[in-house]
């Protein structure tokens, strides 16, 4: 108990008044969104307006988890239940939408910019009376830059980094670099600190 008091007073101590009180908003307004997932850790915070859809869906949030502003969140179960799990300390950039309609799972340690879309399911049926659905895994330590989209069936290796304004259509080996509209790998065996 004495150990993690001294960590709270460190932490206090090292941030100006005006960022304890944004801090303080955020976990406010992380508390008042709880009530919306299925199971939440510690710490939820959300810096803004989030938009929440949850219809015959689970949604599992982890310890440490921020969203910004305007994020939307969909688990829509049409023809099943849908599970969104979000791991720990991960954070979820402005204006971000993750549409889950079977499984979408995100690791821990995750940095997820703006504008970005996750979807596991294309919205609009093609010479079938079926909508296609294929989970999507984003391993631990993945760091997706701003207006990219991870499409169906998609898995993202642990340690990957995803360029600005990529389009993932094909699995993301762990620790590579992919960039491009289709996504390729432009690096590999790389590292990056979150």
């Amino acid at each position: 108990m004495g150990i993690e008091v001294n960590k709270v007073s460190k932490l206090i101590k090292s941030k100006s008044l005006r960022e304890l009180v944004g801090i303080s908003k955020n976990v406010f307004r992380g508390f008042l969104v709880k009530r919306s997932f299925d199971k939440c850790g510690k710490f939820f915070m959300a810096s803004g307006k989030l938009n929440i859809n949850k219809m015959n869906g689970y949604i599992d949030i982890g310890d440490k988890v921020l969203m910004y502003k305007d994020c939307k969140v969909s688990v829509w179960g049409t023809d099943f239940k849908s599970h969104l799990k979000i791991g720990n300390n991960t954070s979820i950039g402005d204006r971000t939408e993750i549409h889950c309609g079977k499984e979408i799972t995100i690791g821990d340690y995750c940095n997820i910019s703006w504008d970005v879309v996750i979807l596991d399911r294309d919205y609009h049926k093609l010479n079938t009376q079926e909508y296609i659905y294929k989970p999507v895994h984003i391993g631990d330590k993945v760091w997706i830059g701003c207006r990219s989209i991870i499409l169906k069936g998609v898995s993202i290796g642990s340690g990957a980094v995803v360029a600005a304004g990529s389009v993932v259509t094909k699995d993301v080996p762990a620790n590579s670099v992919v960039a491009g509209n289709p996504a390729k790998i432009i690096k590999e065996d790389i590292y990056w600190l979150p």
